[in-house]
């Protein structure tokens, strides 16, 4: 399929999924990031109908837990485009002019996080920058996926497997580090680390991203960072939490001055 010349973007469905009473707080980045994708359709996946202009599909109450389950093994069954576009309240799109219509040429594409999976040893903070074969997790609260990609583990019958430590079982870091080879044995694509960059951050690091051009990424994805309305953000760190992390105050910066969100911090 040929995307070079796209301009309505109807093969993505832009979809947040709150399926715990919670829908309402993901309308401006669901509706934000789908304004940079014209033609896109939007989706809330909830267990409560909430009163909106937003196409809605009705779920079970999903918890923490069950949130990455349904990504995993449900997700697929309520998409009706080739791919999904997923957002939460603390991730969209920041510009769409950085938009590449060569990312739907992969199957899965989403920021790369500070954790990778080198020998199936699972680490963190960055600390495997620099180490040969590593597996980046590439953020799943802003991704793009295929409906190839959502249905894979049903259709092929691919389990993930389960750790002590509760945050190894996110869906993000199932699906693109512990079960990526499986996935890429039945075909999936992951996207490469340089365009995954691209597509949207976590935290910024020098080793990994160019400082100067952080104004040429696509989205974002942070637990520090809501989207309240159009123009406004919450950001959860204080000032002095914000200057001690590696870099956040460039984050700051390109929401502050760059893209002129009024924060409350």
């Amino acid at each position: 399929m040929n995307y070079k010349n796209i301009k309505h973007y109807d093969n993505i469905t832009v979809v947040a999924i709150y399926g715990n009473n919670e829908g309402m707080k993901a309308l401006p980045a669901l509706r934000k990031t789908a304004a940079c994708l014209p033609g896109s359709k939007q989706l809330l996946i909830t267990n409560r109908h909430i009163s909106c202009d937003v196409p809605q599909k009705i779920t079970a109450p999903i918890d923490y837990f069950g949130y990455s389950n349904f990504c995993m093994f449900s997700l697929w069954n309520y998409i009706d485009t080739d791919y999904a576009l997923i957002v939460q309240h603390d991730g969209w799109a920041l510009n769409a002019d950085n938009w590449k219509d060569k990312w739907l040429e992969y199957d899965y594409i989403g920021g790369l996080t500070h954790a990778g999976l080198v020998n199936n040893t699972f680490i963190t903070n960055y600390q495997w920058v620099g180490t040969p074969n590593v597996t980046v997790v590439q953020n799943g609260g802003f991704s793009l996926r295929s409906k190839k990609f959502m249905s894979a583990l049903v259709k092929n019958g691919i389990m993930p497997s389960r750790y002590d430590d509760y945050k190894l079982n996110n869906e993000d870091i199932q699906l693109t580090a512990f079960m990526r080879p499986a996935l890429e044995s039945v075909g999936i694509k992951f996207a490469p680390d340089d365009e995954a960059k691209l597509f949207s951050f976590e935290h910024l690091y020098d080793k990994i991203h160019d400082l100067d051009n952080v104004d040429k990424i696509f989205g974002h994805h942070s637990r520090f960072r809501t989207l309240i309305d159009d123009k406004t953000m919450l950001w959860h760190l204080s000032k002095e939490q914000t200057n001690a992390m590696l870099f956040e105050n460039t984050a700051y910066d390109l929401f502050s001055k760059h893209y002129n969100y009024k924060i409350i911090q």
